[in-house]
């Protein structure tokens, strides 16, 4: 990506406002250095990778003490499932918004807009997509929870979205199909990511639209 892309383009930052001339107490001000380190981590894993990241530099990037990092009882790896789980919900707020604006009444718009907005997500800056993808594979146990508990919630929703259109398939979707949709997207992402040159964005929505399709044309026959 390109350096003016990355100047205007960052992480969604949590909501730690305050009214004026309020001092914070000690748990807003953890707060605030496990936000700092959160920021920091995702430019950094995402620059330079997660193993060339040393807490010294996160640290200071993120102006935080490494005495006070310990004692937030942090590591780079708890740092990691941080970041995460940031672009994971994310992702999924897009895709909610998304639905929430579609049509109740017609079906191909929702799933088009949700298509749409869970691509927009991961490539609007593609080190989203590269931070979910690939560099935080294989992290640790507990991010490969994280990542788990986030493909149920996408799965639980595609479940309910296509009930509406297959109420007759419910036995179907109550299998493995929505976590296999979620695999299926999932490898064209990282796919799109190895690809050089790489596609617009745009290609990889037609190429999971055509996935779709193919499913839905199984789920009609």
């Amino acid at each position: 990506m390109n350096k003016s892309n990355r100047s205007t383009a960052t992480l969604p930052r949590g909501d730690f406002s305050r009214g004026p001339g309020k001092s914070l107490t000690k748990e807003q001000r953890d707060e605030e250095r496990l936000e700092r380190l959160t920021l920091a981590a995702f430019d950094l894993f995402t620059e330079r990778g997660f193993s060339h990241t040393p807490i010294e530099l996160l640290c200071s990037t993120a102006n935080v003490s490494t005495r006070d990092f310990y004692k937030l009882g942090k590591n780079r790896e708890a740092l990691m499932a941080q970041v995460y789980q940031r672009v994971a919900r994310f992702a999924e707020t897009c895709v909610l918004q998304a639905l929430a604006s579609a049509p109740v009444d017609d079906w191909d718009a929702r799933l088009d807009a949700a298509i749409d907005a869970w691509v927009h997500a991961y490539t609007h800056d593609e080190r989203y997509a590269r931070l979910s993808y690939l560099d935080s594979v294989g992290v640790s146990d507990e991010l490969e929870q994280i990542r788990s508990e986030a493909h149920e919630r996408f799965a639980a929703l595609i479940r309910n979205e296509f009930h509406q259109r297959f109420p007759e398939n419910d036995k179907v979707l109550a299998g493995k199909l929505p976590v296999a949709i979620i695999g299926a997207c999932n490898e064209l992402v990282r796919d799109w990511l190895g690809t050089r040159p790489r596609p617009s964005p745009e290609a990889l929505t037609r190429e999971i639209k055509l996935l779709y399709g193919v499913i839905i044309q199984g789920l009609e026959a």
